[in-house]
């Protein structure tokens, strides 16, 4: 309390003094201070009258600081990369104030970034008018770079199972359905909202429970999954939603839980249908498909698109976003995603060319499906697979699509004649015939 009474009066003497020089630093500086002794007499220290004065004094710096009121804004003082016109103090000094929240939880300190997302960042938010858009921009930017490195912070990212919504990730989702919902999202600029899709997809990708992340096989058998409680396909946002974009997490938990079905579906040849092969919801999964549905919902489906394209070099977060976001989803936004991302991911054409002919590599890989099934029911006679390569290796020249009078001048078979995707497929059958030998059936 001395130490406060001694600052107090320090701080005092500035707000008196309109002339007294300050800087956006001063002022972070002031609020981590602040937020930084909050947390220290909040976390681990028992709830005395003493303690309970201190923390109701530490909040009237905060607010004072908020407002303008502690220390004075200079003429000259902006955020940077954002033209702010001085007659709009109070906001000024709001984003000012809230820039500085938002970096206290750039701090790697589990329990500081999560007493600034629960108890202050929503407190204080706030979103300017239409004339200060790019003020509210860079404090939204500031906020995605500052959760994007909380997502991967694996401390401060850790789900619990036993709790998920006290975990950051959860506590993050809610700040963006509460003060960022996708409909006031209209007049951001793209690449500020591509920094909120951003932080949405890296959530799919956190290291999720086993329990909350397991997976049925897609060729489990019948048999094999009788007992198992499976959901039914995600639903899409209703109409209304689709109108005014509300977001109700409790509301879509609840109609999560409620998907659940009990029934087995399968195809078919006996495999389980790929929408009924997943574990009943994640309720942190689902508020994030719910945002991203969102954000789709109000033109942003470009944004979503691309970013997920950015994924394609890392196939095991590739994986996880496509379960979440192309089986885990509304069906029209996962069939527009794959339409979108599968030549990326996959360069078939390219690869075709490479294979040099892509009709003779598609049936003989079609030959190959059909021989796989075929000698995995019945006693291999043949495997000798050396003698099979020479068999396909029989068929050598150019590709059938080549002129009759450019075959008929080659008067021999040249060396390196075979084309890659023969050998291609000289290989795949080599595995094929290997595997099955070592099989002791």
């Amino acid at each position: 309390n001395r130490v406060y009474e001694v600052m107090e009066k320090h701080l005092n003497y500035t707000a008196d003094n309109s002339n007294f020089p300050t800087s956006v630093t001063t002022i972070h500086v002031l609020v981590y201070t602040f937020v930084r002794a909050l947390v220290t007499i909040s976390v681990g220290s028992e709830t005395t009258e003493d303690v309970a004065k201190l923390k109701k004094k530490l909040n009237g710096f905060l607010e004072r600081l908020a407002a303008g009121t502690m220390v004075s804004i200079d003429d000259e003082m902006s955020i940077p990369n954002s033209k702010v016109q001085i007659h709009k103090y109070d906001t000024l000094a709001r984003c000012i104030f809230l820039e500085g929240l938002i970096k206290c939880i750039l701090v790697k300190d589990v329990q500081l970034r999560k007493y600034v997302l629960e108890n202050l960042l929503e407190k204080y938010w706030t979103v300017p008018d239409t004339t200060m858009n790019d003020l509210h921009e860079h404090v939204i930017k500031i906020f995605a770079q500052a959760t994007f490195e909380i997502l991967r912070d694996p401390k401060s990212s850790l789900i619990d199972s036993e709790n998920p919504y006290v975990s950051l990730p959860h506590i993050i989702l809610r700040i963006m359905n509460q003060t960022l919902p996708a409909k006031n999202l209209r007049r951001i600029s793209p690449h500020v909202v591509r920094s909120l899709v951003n932080v949405v997809i890296s959530i799919f990708t956190l290291p999720w429970p086993s329990e909350a992340n397991t997976r049925i096989s897609l060729f489990t058998s019948p048999a094999s999954s009788i007992g198992r409680r499976t959901p039914s396909p995600s639903r899409s946002i209703n109409n209304n939603r689709q109108n005014d974009n509300e977001i109700d997490i409790s509301l879509e938990m609840d109609q999560n839980s409620e998907n659940i079905s009990r029934d087995k579906k399968f195809t078919a040849d006996g495999m389980l249908a790929p929408e009924m092969s997943k574990q009943p919801e994640n309720h942190i999964l689902t508020s994030a498909k719910v945002y991203v549905e969102a954000l789709w919902n109000e033109g942003w489906k470009n944004e979503i698109i691309e970013l997920v394209k950015e994924f394609s070099d890392d196939l095991g977060r590739i994986i996880a976003i496509f379960d979440q976001l192309v089986f885990g989803i509304n069906d029209t936004i996962g069939n527009e995603i794959v339409v979108a991302t599968i030549s990326d991911l996959f360069a078939v054409s390219s690869l075709s060319l490479l294979l040099h002919s892509d009709k003779k590599v598609a049936e003989y890989l079609h030959l190959i499906f059909i021989l796989r099934n075929y000698m995995s029911g019945i006693e291999l006679f043949m495997q000798d697979a050396e003698l099979i390569s020479v068999v396909i290796l029989s068929d050598v020249g150019r590709d059938s699509s080549m002129t009759a009078s450019a075959i008929s001048s080659t008067s021999k078979i040249p060396w390196s004649s075979v084309t890659l995707g023969q050998c291609v497929i000289i290989m795949e059958f080599i595995l094929t015939i290997r595997q099955l030998r070592l099989q002791p059936e």
